[in-house]
């Protein structure tokens, strides 16, 4: 499975993109912003644009098996997960739907379809741009 994440709104406080299963338009997605004005790291960004594999590890928040992004850049556990607003990134990559300025609806019916599609592939990457 070959996910790619395409960001077309890079704002100040947000970052909205595409998602594509397999080159096919599956959701938006919600992270950080790419960069803070004057910030050293202090709030997380958005991921670094590059390919990461992917793989399951439990999850201390969740307490299932997730999705994580691996080798990210000076970062550690970075998953794909539910959630509706900035605040709930944590840093990570959320999906759903951006019927509202800057947030996610409709997260956690995205977030449990691509759960399961993920489930069923041996090899996941996913490609940021």
């Amino acid at each position: 499975m070959e996910l790619t994440l395409i960001r077309h709104f890079i704002g100040n406080d947000y970052t909205i993109g595409k998602l594509l299963i397999d080159e096919v338009n599956f959701c938006d997605t919600l992270e950080p912003p790419v960069s803070l004005p004057g910030s050293i790291m202090s709030f997380p960004v958005a991921i670094p644009v590059g390919t990461y594999d992917i793989e399951w590890k439990m999850s201390p928040t969740f307490k299932i098996p997730m999705p994580y992004l691996l080798n990210v850049p000076g970062r550690s556990d970075i998953m794909i997960h539910v959630g509706n607003s900035v605040k709930d990134t944590h840093g990570c990559i959320l999906v759903g739907r951006n019927t509202v300025k800057g947030a996610l609806t409709n997260s956690g019916l995205k977030f449990d379809v691509l759960y399961h599609l993920m489930q069923r592939s041996q090899v996941i990457s996913i490609h940021i741009y």
